[in-house]
């Protein structure tokens, strides 16, 4: 008899993430979003009196200015994606047996 598989769960991944001062956290997030640097995969976290902003790679620019500085594998939880509710209904209707 095969083991059953465990269905997918989000998990928490350990990516690097760029911690921030409450303050300065919008500014920073709207440079690294123009810089396409933000990882979207992942949940930004408030921790006490800081942000957490998960990054795919680290920024070319100086974090200073924002009294920011890079963690290196912060646990964050991963964002759970919504399906798609036009994908979700024609997928119903063909259960159902209408043609969509």
């Amino acid at each position: 008899m095969k083991p059953k598989v465990k269905s997918n769960q989000p998990f928490v991944r350990a990516l690097p993430a760029i911690k921030v001062p409450k303050e300065n956290a919008e500014s920073l997030l709207r440079k690294l979003l123009s810089q396409r640097l933000v990882d979207r995969t992942m949940k930004t976290v408030k921790q006490g009196d800081a942000v957490l902003i998960p990054v795919r790679s680290a920024p070319a620019f100086d974090l200073s200015s924002f009294r920011a500085e890079i963690q290196a594998r912060p646990s964050l939880p991963i964002r759970v994606t919504q399906r798609d509710p036009r994908q979700e209904i024609r997928e119903r209707l063909s259960a159902a047996g209408i043609p969509v």
